[in-house]
Order: C-alpha cells, then sequence, then structure tokens
C-alpha cells in the first residue's frame, strides 16, 4: 500500500499535480458577484466522472441523487449525467476510460494517481487546455486568483498551462487533521502530564503497560508514512522528500533518520510499539485503543478522537481520548513536521477532448468560485442546511442532529462537497470549525497544526518530460527499498550499524537523480 501511495506521488511530482501547499495565505470568498449569469440559459448538459464520496456509499448510489447534485442543477441550470467508476481500483478505471477514448465530459480526479498526470492527459489528447476559456467564461475563478497570487502560483504549469479547475483549501486550519490519539483518563489517573519530548512519550508508554495493563501502548502503522510521520519529525527530518533552506531533501537518507530507527527499535524491543505494526489495519487499532490493549495511536479529528469519545460514551463513561501534540526532542521547541496537506491536493476537474460544449464546461466549473457557489458547496442551501447567525453560516440540525440518524459526514456529503475534499471551489474553514463539534477535537486540531511543516512542504512541481519514465522507476526502486528496511531497523534483524551501507544502497539506486531532478523542478517552481 505504501508503495504505490509513493508511486502516486512520484508521479504526480513528474506531471505537475499538486502535492501539499504553499505558504502564505489569501481571502477565501468566492468570486465578487452572486452568481451572475447563473442559471445558464439554454439546454444544457454535461456528463461528469467523479469519485463517489464514501461518506455517501452507504446512502446513494449515485452523485446526483443528493440534494446538494440537485441545488447544483437548479442554480446553475445544467443537467448533470453522474458517472462512478465502479472499480475499487479507481487509477486502473480511469487508465482504462483514458485508454478507450469513450470519455465524459469532465473528469474529477486526484490526478497524480494517473501517470504523467494532467500534462500527460493533454498530451495524449484526452483532455484540453483551459487557457483560451478561463477569461471568458470562468471570469470568478480567474478574478480569484489574479487577488491571490499565492494559488495563481499552484494551479499553472512552468509554462502557464491551465489543465483543469481545482479544489483547493482556503486557509492554513483546513491542512492538518491528523495527529496523535491518547488515553486522556490514562495520564489523569497516574498523574501524568501531556506528553511533549520523544523521551516523554517513552515514559508515557512505559507508565501505560506497567500500570495499566496495556500490552502494546502505541499502536499504529508506522511503516505507513502517516505512522511514521507523527514521530519522525522530532529529529528535524520528515517521512520523505522535503524542503530545507530550499533544498530538497529525502529524510530516510539523513543522519537523524538513524537516530528515529533506533528511538523506535527501543520502543519495539520493549514491546512498546505493537509489534505488529508492519500489518496492522485501522480496525485493530481502533480496537485495541477502545478495549485497553493500547493507549496512544495516531488518527483524524473525526473518524479517529471523534469516533473513540463517541462509543466511549456507551463502553465505559470513564474513558476519554484527547489529542496530543507531535513530540519534539527538548522541551520547548516547535515542532518541523507534522501531518500536512496542500492548499491544492491535485485535486482538479478537466474538461475532456470529448466535449462537445467547452464554453458551457468552463462555466459550469466557474459557478463554484462565485459568492453563491462557494455557499453552496461548502454549507448548501440557506435555510435548510444552514443558517446565518451574525454573519455566520451555521449548520442547522439537518446536518448536526440528523433526523434520519444521519452521522455529520454522511449528513454534510449529502448537502455540501466541502467535507469530501473535492470539487471545484475553495473550502471554508468554517466548516471545518463546525466538523469539529466537541472541546476535544477543537484542541486536538490546535495542538496538531502547531507546526512548521508548511515551511518544508513541496509545492506543486513538473519534472521534464524526457526524464518521468526514469524518476518515476527510481522512485519505485527506492521506495520498495527504503519499506524493507525499515522494518528490518526496527525490528533488529538488520543491525542499525548498517545505516551508512543502506544510504549507499538508495544512493546506488539512483537517490541522487532524483533529488536532482525535484531540485530543478523546484527551481522553476521559484522562479514561476
Amino acid at each position: 500500500m505504501k508503495k504505490r501511495r509513493f508511486m502516486a506521488l512520484c508521479a504526480a511530482v513528474a506531471a505537475g499535480t499538486m502535492l501539499t501547499g504553499c505558504a502564505g495565505g489569501g481571502s477565501i470568498a468566492g468570486g465578487a458577484d452572486l452568481g451572475e449569469g447563473y442559471p445558464m440559459e439554454g439546454d444544457n448538459h454535461l456528463s461528469y466522472w467523479v469519485v463517489l464520496d464514501s461518506n455517501l456509499a452507504t446512502t446513494v448510489t449515485n452523485m446526483g441523487d443528493t440534494e446538494y447534485a440537485k441545488a447544483l442543477q437548479e442554480k446553475t441550470g445544467v443537467t448533470i449525467e453522474y458517472q462512478h467508476p465502479t472499480s475499487s481500483n479507481v487509477q486502473e478505471a480511469l487508465n482504462i476510460m483514458l485508454l478507450s477514448g469513450d470519455l465524459p465530459d469532465l473528469i474529477e480526479y486526484s490526478w497524480g494517481g494517473y501517470s504523467g498526470g494532467l500534462p500527460m492527459a493533454n498530451q495524449n489528447g484526452s483532455i484540453i487546455q483551459l487557457n483560451d476559456y478561463i477569461d471568458d467564461y470562468a471570469p470568478d475563478y480567474k478574478k480569484f486568483l489574479d487577488e491571490n497570487p499565492m494559488y495563481q502560483k499552484m494551479v499553472v504549469s512552468d509554462n502557464g498551462d491551465y489543465l483543469g479547475i481545482p479544489f483547493l483549501r482556503g486557509d492554513r486550519s483546513l491542512l492538518t487533521s491528523y495527529g496523535l490519539i491518547i488515553r486522556q483518563d490514562w495520564l489523569d489517573d497516574l498523574n501524568l502530564p501531556m506528553p511533549e519530548t520523544i523521551e516523554d512519550y517513552y515514559n508515557t508508554l512505559k507508565a501505560f503497560k506497567e500500570q495499566k495493563g496495556a500490552e502494546l501502548p502505541f499502536s499504529a502503522n508506522i511503516i505507513h508514512t502517516s505512522g511514521m510521520g507523527v514521530l519522525i519529525g522530532a529529529y528535524g527530518v520528515d517521512k520523505t522528500f522535503f524542503v530545507k533552506d530550499d533544498k530538497v531533501v529525502y529524510g530516510p537518507a539523513q543522519p537523524e533518520y538513524k537516530e528515529f530507527l533506533k528511538e523506535m527499535h527501543k520502543w519495539y524491543d520493549e514491546k512498546l510499539l505493537d509489534n505488529n505494526f508492519p500489518t496492522l489495519d485501522q480496525k485493530t487499532i481502533n480496537s485495541n485503543m477502545l478495549n485497553g490493549f493500547s493507549g496512544l495511536t495516531s488518527g483524524s479529528g473525526g473518524s479517529g478522537l471523534g469516533l473513540y469519545n463517541e462509543t466511549a460514551k456507551t463502553m465505559d463513561p470513564n474513558m476519554k481520548f484527547a489529542g496530543a501534540p507531535y513530540p519534539v526532542l527538548h522541551k520547548g521547541e516547535k515542532p518541523q513536521f507534522g501531518q500536512i496537506q496542500g492548499y491544492c491536493n491535485g485535486e482538479y476537474v478537466a474538461v475532456s477532448s470529448s466535449c462537445e460544449n467547452v464554453e458551457a464546461a468552463v462555466k459550469f466549473l466557474n459557478y463554484g468560485y462565485t459568492e453563491e457557489g462557494h455557499m453552496l458547496n461548502n454549507f448548501g442551501e440557506e435555510g435548510v442546511s444552514y443558517i446565518m447567525e451574525n454573519g455566520y453560516p451555521t449548520y442547522t440540525d439537518l446536518i448536526v442532529n440528523n433526523p434520519d440518524g444521519l452521522p455529520m459526514n454522511t449528513a454534510l456529503g449529502m448537502y455540501v462537497r466541502a467535507a469530501g475534499g473535492g470539487g471545484p471551489f475553495v473550502q471554508d474553514p468554517r466548516y471545518i470549525e463546525q466538523y469539529y463539534r466537541t472541546p476535544e477535537q477543537k484542541e486536538a486540531w490546535q495542538l496538531w497544526t502547531s507546526t512548521e511543516a508548511e515551511k518544508h512542504i513541496l509545492p506543486q512541481l513538473y519534472i521534464d518530460q524526457e526524464k518521468q519514465s526514469d524518476f518515476t522507476a527510481k522512485c519505485n526502486e527506492i521506495q520498495t527499498y527504503q519499506d524493507e528496511m525499515f522494518s528490518k531497523f526496527v525490528m533488529g534483524t538488520e543491525d542499525i550499524e548498517g545505516f551508512d551501507a543502506y544510504v549507499e544502497t538508495l544512493e546506488g539506486l539512483g537517490l541522487n537523480d532524483v533529488l536532482d531532478m525535484y531540485q530543478e523542478a523546484y527551481d522553476r517552481y521559484l522562479k514561476r
């Protein structure tokens, strides 16, 4: 699984799709109008290929059946035929569709998963360039980019191509939703403070094991980037490629990474780390946390922390979970790394070469950047899914206390797109402020966002087309080897004194070539 994610990462960079966000900020409002020119005149029909949001899959089989889609059709004047891939392998489904030439008008996808990304899809004739249409048919999108140069820099290629209309996050607070989760009631019972340093976490896990009977004190699949990423930042490196002083660096080849591995081996050897970490799935981790086998894990604010505390109410009213900070080496330091997503996550809606009414398609996509479209995508319809209270769009009980018993994420999916992480619009932070409803979630959110991670993340990069195959092949070999050696070092089947030889092997697999290609692309980005 990790290998596939890494290959997608490399493909995304090679293609120029967005990996992570850039520093800075900007207005999150949509266009200045309320949706001028909508609903559109005429008989407008478009087909739209998009993955069905997992939040909706148990409620509807087609996005067109949601209240959001019905409102969007009414407000834009465009009838949409939604098409969803039936295969669980979405990347394969997209590849087959593009190769067939039987294309819908619009294709929404996280294009890093497509070999060569948006530029390759354009080069092979599957999607079209939108430069000639933006000015006339997407004025609100253009206005937003003109007023927010940070985003403008992200969404174009090095030579200024527009190849789709993106989903964008409108605030730094929306970039982080994942971190460490701890048994707060155990800390209270043992009179322990919230851990801050790596040493604190080690001592806390020992106390959980010895005094609370936790058989698997820290339960997380740390071989995955998300699990590893909650700890490795304490050593001043990240779990993959990152930026340091305008240089692209590979974390798992740095001397600090060796110290991280030594610490993880100690945790493994003392059985503070779940020794089954390479094969742990989320269901098992959840069970470990809720049944007292574990006291620390990593997870999201909603399906992790929120789920645990909600479930605990029915199991043990004394059980309480809280977010815990990303660790540092020395007290008082600010974490340099932590989970962070991009302002643009690579999710674009592209117009296919089969589209016969490009003007209508682009104008339809522009709607999400109008003020009215911004509100619909983030909050739904006023008086139905939200009301204005002192100028603040507040979700109604239809969302927060659904009369049909729908969980909040599912209810949101029926009326808005903000919770799904896709669609052509700017996500509003007022959505997440209400999605995180409990004090524990809000406190965790603040803890997890309090890092310097933003200054280290890679922006939108484009690898030279002629180097893409070499880049992806070498990335694949590097990650396969790094995964293998990570487990061996942590489990002790490979002596940590072999670390230098491990780095030499990485270099032999082409790491320096990959770093050079990254650096060239990053330098071009800085000159945009």
